[in-house]
């Protein structure tokens, strides 16, 4: 795929919506959205104010955690995080997407979205109609998903909740040094809650990517190009 106003790519991911499978890139300045073969662009969406916060200047803009979810009147919306903490939805409109709603309980940068929806790789079948972030204070909020427009808060569980004693030194980390480490939650939908299955830290590098697999596995690829297993 190409790349239109931007130079860095903070996220690729494949999204189903309707039945065709689109290829989404978070950038930093926004996000843009691809024919699954990545030769032609269907919509490009550009932070506002650049992504910028006021009083954190400094912070770098991206858009980071992608997913799709399904609402309760069985709209399929493509959901993208952001550094501010504001999450944007989009509804295909036609041949491409359109702004529905934008989510803003969150203060903190997104660092993921998911759903059933997301879960099931597009599953129309799926009647589930949560969305859950989190960001980097270790907040989980989970949405329930009205309409396009109406995505309503249904659950906050702040990162202190999932806290052991011998968690504290990962949450410090997790706090100063977001990038270096990953947390797994399991969402429990019929009550709303989240608890955590594997979190692990390493210091001494920068997480690129995290992949999780169904037996407990993580793959955590760092910025001094060593991919590591966590369990």
């Amino acid at each position: 795929a190409g790349i239109k106003d931007s130079t860095h790519i903070y996220q690729v991911k494949f999204v189903t919506v309707a039945g065709t499978t689109y290829l989404v890139l978070g950038t930093a300045s926004g996000f843009q959205i691809w024919d699954n073969m990545g030769v032609n662009i269907v919509f490009n969406f550009n932070l506002p104010g650049g992504g910028k916060v006021q009083g954190q200047e400094s912070r770098p803009s991206f858009v980071r955690g992608v997913t799709t979810v399904k609402t309760s009147a069985g709209a399929e919306l493509v959901c993208v995080g952001s550094c501010a903490g504001p999450i944007y939805c989009f509804e295909l409109s036609g041949l491409s997407f359109r702004h529905t709603a934008t989510l803003t309980e969150h203060v903190e940068p997104i660092t993921d979205l998911c759903s059933e929806l997301s879960g099931k790789q597009g599953d129309s079948t799926s009647t589930n109609n949560k969305l859950v972030s989190t960001d980097e204070s270790g907040k989980v909020i989970i949405w329930d998903a009205k309409s396009s427009s109406q995505l309503t808060r249904a659950n906050v569980i702040e990162s202190t909740a999932f806290l052991k004693p011998v968690d504290k030194y990962l949450d410090v980390c997790t706090r100063m040094f977001p990038s270096r480490s990953f947390c797994k939650f399991d969402i429990d939908f019929d009550i709303d809650k989240a608890e955590v299955v594997l979190s692990a830290i390493w210091a001494d590098s920068m997480i690129c990517g995290v992949v999780f697999s169904g037996d407990g596995v993580a793959a955590c690829a760092y910025d001094t190009n060593e991919i590591r297993l966590w369990s």
